[in-house]
């Protein structure tokens, strides 16, 4: 196993709290991923694939990662997705950057998200890889979408043609032909 990265996840960092707290930064962010990001999202009908211990691997990576100047992009989702656009309208708006901001606001406090460190980039990129984690199928917000969709979608189809009455009488002839001869 890497040497560097075992002594950095188990560097002691600051948190800026009251007293000035020091622990080590694995622990730091696996108690971000269990008290933090996984009740922000449960609370807005997400959910992931996995659990506390692979979020914060995840997490650790991407902060060594930029902890080294390299950059991180997102993975995008898989394209056959249906609706993801939509799927995707929902997420931003149900974590909004107001939303985020508030949580910074309390959970930022470890020097890593501190404004004059590299690694405090990952504020920013989380909402987007956690966006790209997420498991639409099992995550009540995501099938709420899908199923109004749907509905949306039957409504439009019932209602094609009521409003052109080419259409309407096409249909009402047809319908005589079938069941009046």
């Amino acid at each position: 196993m890497n040497t560097a990265w075992v002594s950095w996840i188990h560097e002691p960092i600051e948190l800026e709290e009251a007293g000035c707290r020091v622990q080590r930064r694995k622990d730091v962010v696996y108690t971000l991923c269990e008290k933090g990001i996984f009740p922000l999202l449960t609370g807005a009908g997400y959910r992931l694939p996995f659990g506390t211990q692979e979020l914060t691997a995840r997490l650790l990576r991407a902060l060594f990662v930029l902890s080294k100047g390299k950059q991180i992009l997102p993975r995008a989702r898989p394209e056959e997705e249906p609706n993801q656009h939509e799927q995707f309208l929902e997420y931003t708006s149900r974590l909004d950057t107001q939303t985020w901001l508030d949580f910074w606001e309390h959970w930022g406090r470890s020097q890593d998200f501190q404004e004059q460190r590299r690694t405090s980039h990952l504020k920013f990129l989380i909402p987007d890889l956690l966006w790209s984690w997420i498991d639409l199928q099992r995550s009540k917000s995501a099938v709420a979408l899908e199923e109004l969709i749907e509905e949306w979608e039957a409504q439009e189809e019932a209602a094609k043609g009521k409003d052109d009455p080419y259409l309407a009488e096409t249909a009402r002839r047809d319908y005589l032909d079938k069941h009046w001869h």
